[in-house]
């Protein structure tokens, strides 16, 4: 399976996110066969001056998906549906993941 990242920065907590984004993709990718939610992070950026007072968090949200192109697509429109800022970044985690850790 793939693991595809969604990556953005908003003013939402981690409940938030899960209530927004999280549930109902699950939900899509799930009811049509197409992969499983796989992990969330939250970090709080600290010195980025370009950022309003509310925004400083970057969330990453990770999917396992069957078939790439059809989970980049299905994710990023259904993100794109639910709200998510116009810069959120779709990114393919399949590789680091397959590499040896220490």
């Amino acid at each position: 399976m793939w693991r595809i990242g969604i990556s953005f920065t908003a003013p939402l907590s981690s409940t938030a996110v899960r209530h927004q984004f999280i549930r109902p993709v699950t939900e899509s990718i799930q009811d049509g066969n197409l992969g499983i939610y796989s992990d969330y992070l939250m970090q709080e950026i600290k010195e980025q001056p370009d950022l309003a007072e509310e925004e400083h968090f970057e969330h990453l949200v990770v999917f396992r998906v069957r078939d790439f192109k059809e989970g980049v697509d299905h994710l990023r429109r259904r993100f794109e549906e639910l709200g998510a800022p116009a810069e959120t970044g779709v990114f393919d985690m399949t590789e680091a993941q397959s590499k040896p850790g220490y």
